[in-house]
């Protein structure tokens, strides 16, 4: 029985006609096993090319290279092919996607909205996962979609601390999780935490320009103020829960120079003047009507027709009728 002996799958023509530049080095390819999942061919193929430089422009250079990216399974396959069965680079390609070309499955939109993270994966990972099937997605988005989209997607901690805030993209995100994760870890460690300090470039605009605007310095954001944000609310209750804000007592001789110098209203005492009566109901005072006097002078009754008239009309009725009296010619 022969010996088995390895053949090029190209004819021999091929390399005594086409040989390398002297001083020619092999690239350091990419390796494609086909074992890996979600490797594709087109991918491996475009890096390749990239790869080769200066020998992408020829054709039998690649068809001659192509076998230095291929490793596992997919050289076993390459060793195997028939000898002198391929003469050109394009006869080599098709035979590789037809072996080793998987189609990758379609992800939609709804697909990117039920990602989310995992309890045991950090929020960096579940982002890098939506980014990758992102690139997948024929349908394309904007960034600022894709940053609520993976907001949603975040666990409640997560949500609850990001949740409100406004990023320009991906990228930015990214960063801010990071540093929340690594400042999260070294609170549980109980390392010492950094002060809380503004950004590089973080500038705040000059009162004048704030005047009857929304403006939030922390997030230079103008969607809202200070004092209406949810999540910096959020921050100081936690804080203030675990014992980590904590706001002075009041001193006893303090409390107790307020509550000498505070005295409830008392009302007012009833006063009495000339027929007439104050009296205090619920601090206001209330004149009465007065009353009518009972004295016997107060009545005269008249001795002919004993008619009852009051005092001060009988004095008017006492009084004697003016009579008429003509001028005289000479005071006219």
């Amino acid at each position: 029985m022969p010996r088995p002996s390895y053949m090029k799958p190209y004819p021999d023509w091929i390399d005594k006609l086409y040989p390398f530049p002297r001083g020619y080095k092999v690239p350091e390819f990419s390796l494609f096993s086909g074992e890996e999942r979600g490797q594709s061919t087109i991918e491996h193929v475009a890096r390749f090319l990239a790869q080769c430089d200066e020998a992408a422009a020829h054709d039998f250079w690649k068809l001659r290279l192509f076998v230095s990216s291929l490793t596992k399974m997919a050289f076993t396959w390459y060793s195997r092919l028939t000898p002198k069965s391929i003469e050109t680079w394009k006869d080599l390609e098709i035979l590789f996607h037809e072996e080793f070309y998987r189609a990758p499955l379609d992800v939609t939109l709804a697909d990117l909205a039920r990602i989310s993270q995992l309890p045991s994966k950090s929020a960096e990972k579940y982002i890098d996962r939506f980014i990758n099937l992102r690139r997948r997605c024929s349908t394309k988005m904007s960034e600022a979609d894709c940053v609520l989209m993976v907001v949603r997607g975040m666990s409640f901690a997560m949500r609850e601390h990001f949740e409100g805030h406004r990023f320009w993209d991906l990228f930015e995100l990214t960063n801010r999780v990071k540093s929340y994760e690594s400042f999260s870890r070294k609170k549980s460690r109980g390392e010492e935490l950094p002060k809380i300090t503004l950004s590089e470039g973080h500038v705040i605009p000059p009162p004048e320009k704030m005047v009857g605007k929304d403006y939030y310095k922390y997030h230079n954001s103008w969607r809202h103020s200070t004092d209406n944000c949810v999540n910096f609310r959020n921050v100081i209750q936690k804080a203030i829960n675990e014992g980590e804000l904590l706001f002075p007592a009041k001193k006893e001789a303090d409390a107790k120079y307020i509550q000498s110098k505070w005295s409830p209203r008392k009302p007012k005492l009833k006063v009495e003047t000339d027929g007439s009566k104050w009296q205090a109901e619920k601090g206001r005072p209330q004149q009465q009507k007065r009353k009518r006097n009972s004295s016997p002078t107060a009545e005269v009754t008249c001795p002919s027709c004993s008619t009852c008239f009051a005092a001060k009309r009988a004095e008017k009725v006492r009084e004697p009728p003016k009579t008429f009296k003509p001028k005289s010619p000479t005071e006219q």
